[in-house]
């Protein structure tokens, strides 16, 4: 049977609903398990990135609305997150469109290295999550701008490690959260763009539906963690 995300990445209820559906395919073997997939794939990549978004901006937008909030409040890894985004966009939006006002706007960040009280409100900076074929590495970046250096070894830290138990051994096995979520969304961009079902079995799926849950508790958890009245310390460390 295929698992459920949890209910703040699944707000609406429709990757829910579609389990369910589904579940009931395979229970009665009725046709259209694989169309069923294949839309389970792309709406749980969508229902990841979206929920990585919106957390990452509403944090930080959160900080930037309180006008007493300046560089003093963020951890050294947002300030180097800021700044090597900076570099990056602005470097892709000279090679197409030269110096332009989004550019203008965005080279105000680099105040952050010479003024150590710098106005959040000023920082321009986005958070969308281009799931490319490295998608692993872009949820990374994504959240290196609110301060996780390496967000899969903070879901190791943070969650239990499952544990089966054979003769009377307990044997602990290591999720690979980087790799799973590679595969998903490498699997996802096969689906939206050659119109094709990889090869996938169930556990396959579970495991994608268990490494976004984890990834999205882990992110919970440490937003949560975060104290807004005093410097952001360094996550991960």
């Amino acid at each position: 049977m295929i698992n459920k995300l949890i209910e703040e990445i699944d707000e609406k209820k429709e990757f829910s609903d579609l389990v369910d559906i589904l579940n009931e395919h395979l229970i009665h073997g009725k046709k259209g398990v694989n169309i069923l997939q294949k839309v389970l794939i792309t709406t749980l990549v969508t229902k990841m990135e979206v929920f990585l978004e919106k957390k990452t901006s509403e944090w930080f937008l959160k900080l930037q609305k309180d006008k007493q909030k300046n560089t003093t409040n963020i951890s050294k890894n947002i300030k180097k997150a800021i700044i090597y985004d900076t570099l990056e966009k602005i470097t892709e939006d000279f090679s197409e469109h030269g110096l332009n006002i989004t550019n203008k706007k965005r080279i105000q960040n680099f105040n952050i290295l010479t003024d150590p009280e710098y106005p959040l409100e000023f920082i321009e900076i986005d958070f969308k999550l281009p799931l490319n074929a490295h998608g692993g590495n872009e949820i990374k970046k994504l959240l290196n701008k609110i301060g996780i250096p390496d967000i899969y070894t903070l879901i190791d830290e943070t969650v239990e490690e499952d544990t089966e138990v054979i003769s009377e051994i307990e044997l602990s096995t290591k999720f690979d959260y980087e790799g799973c979520l590679n595969k998903l969304i490498r699997f996802r961009n096969i689906i939206a763009h050659d119109d094709l079902f990889p090869s996938i079995s169930f556990s396959d799926i579970n495991d994608f539906i268990k490494g976004v849950n984890d990834l999205g508790k882990t992110v919970i958890k440490y937003l949560e963690s975060l104290n807004e009245d005093d410097i952001i310390l360094e996550a991960g460390c």
